[in-house]
C-alpha cells in the first residue's frame, strides 16, 4: 500500500494513507507513518472524502469498508486470496466495485468469481541482486509461521547430513539480511496466498528457494522458477531429496534460480506502469505484459516486429541497385 501511494505521488497524481488502530479495525486519523516505510512520498489523511473524483482502495480484508462511501470510486486490491471470511460476503460483479490483483493466483481467483473491473497490480521489492556475495554456509532457513508441521518433518529426515535450520524469527531487519546473505537454501510450504515477498527475498540473496505447490506457488508466472524446486508436502522422500541435492550442488542449482531474479529485479518498472497507468490523470504508460505459459503476449510482440522488419525493409529497398533487390527475394528479410 505505501509503494502504490509512493507511485501515485511520484508521478503526478496525489495519494494519502489513512491509518487503522491494529485489533479494533477503527480508523485512527491522528496515526502517523510506521518508521520502515517513511523512505516513501507518503501523505497521510485524517478522513476519506466521498467524493466521486477520489478512489478509495482497500486491501481484501477490508471490504466492509467500502459499504459506508456513496460517492467515492471503490477498489479491493487482493494482496492474498486464502484470508478473510468478509471477501466472500462480495457480489464479485458489482460494476462499482474495481478488484486488482497482486499476483496471477489472485487473478485466477477473480476469474472463477466471474469479477468485473479486474487490473493487474503488482508490488515489488526495493533491492536488488547483486553479483558479489559472501561466503556461503550449509544454512536451511524457513519462516516458523508458514507450513510449520511439513518444515520440522524435512528436519527431522535430513538429520545428520551437517546442515543448520534456522527460523527466520526473532531478527532485526539487517540481522534476516545478513542471514540471508549467508544461507543457500530457503524453504516455504505454507499456503502462498500471494506473491509472498520473503522467497523472492531470499532468492534475491542467491538462496535456492524450495516451496509447495499451495497457493501462488503452483503458478509459474508468481514464482517462475523450475518444478523440481515444488513439492506436495506429503512427499517427503523427493523434498529430502532436493534439500540434499541443493545443499551439496549448490554453485549449480543457485543457476536455475537467475530467470526468478531478473523477474523481480524488473517488478518495480511493472509496478511503476500499473500504478500510473491506473491512478495518474493524463499519463498513459503502455509496456507488453504477458503470461508466460501462455505465450499470447509473445505472439503480439511478434506481430508488431515483424511489421516494422517489413517497413524498414521497404525503405531500405527503395534506395538499393536491381542486383541487391533481386538477392533480397531470393534469401527474404532475414
Amino acid at each position: 500500500m505505501h509503494q502504490l501511494c509512493d507511485k501515485i505521488n511520484a508521478n503526478g497524481g496525489h495519494a494519502e494513507m489513512l491509518y487503522m488502530d491494529y485489533g479494533t479495525e477503527v480508523l485512527n486519523p491522528k496515526a502517523k507513518t510506521h518508521i520502515r516505510y517513511r523512505h516513501y512520498n507518503i501523505r497521510v489523511a485524517s478522513e476519506v472524502a466521498d467524493d466521486k473524483n477520489n478512489v478509495l482502495v482497500v486491501p481484501e480484508l477490508w471490504p466492509q469498508f467500502l459499504q459506508n462511501y456513496k460517492q467515492i470510486q471503490k477498489c479491493i486490491w487482493w494482496l492474498s486470496v486464502n484470508y478473510g471470511e468478509a471477501v466472500f460476503k462480495l457480489s464479485f460483479t458489482d460494476n462499482s466495485i474495481y478488484h486488482l490483483y497482486q499476483s496471477w493466483y489472485a487473478h485466477a481467483f477473480l476469474t472463477r468469481k466471474n469479477a468485473a473491473n479486474v487490473y493487474p497490480l503488482f508490488d515489488y521489492l526495493s533491492i536488488r541482486s547483486s553479483q558479489t556475495q559472501p561466503r556461503k554456509e550449509r544454512i536451511v532457513i524457513y519462516n516458523p509461521k508458514k507450513g510449520l508441521e511439513t518444515t520440522l518433518k524435512i528436519i527431522d529426515c535430513c538429520a545428520g547430513n551437517n546442515i543448520v535450520f534456522t527460523p527466520l524469527q526473532n531478527l532485526t531487519r539487517p540481522e534476516m539480511i545478513q542471514l540471508m546473505k549467508r544461507s543457500m537454501l530457503y524453504i516455504d510450504f505454507g499456503e502462498h496466498p500471494g506473491k509472498d515477498r520473503i522467497p523472492r527475498e531470499a532468492a534475491i540473496y542467491n538462496n535456492v528457494v524450495i516451496t509447495s505447490k499451495l497457493g501462488s506457488a503452483a503458478c509459474f508466472d508468481d514464482l517462475p522458477f523450475p518444478e523440481k524446486y515444488k513439492f506436495s508436502p506429503t512427499d517427503m522422500e523427493h523434498i529430502k531429496a532436493a534439500v540434499l541435492s541443493a545443499i551439496d550442488n549448490y554453485e549449480e542449482a543457485v543457476k536455475d534460480f537467475d530467470y526468478y531474479k531478473r523477474v523481480i529485479n524488473n517488478q518495480e518498472t511493472e509496478f511503476t506502469v500499473q500504478a500510473v497507468n491506473l491512478f495518474c490523470p493524463g499519463k498513459i504508460v503502455t509496456v507488453f505484459s504477458f503470461s508466460l505459459q501462455s505465450a499470447t503476449g509473445i505472439r503480439q510482440i511478434r506481430k508488431i516486429f515483424n511489421d516494422r522488419v517489413e517497413q524498414l525493409a521497404n525503405k531500405v529497398r527503395k534506395n538499393l541497385p536491381a542486383s541487391a533487390k533481386s538477392k533480397i527475394k531470393k534469401i527474404g528479410l532475414h
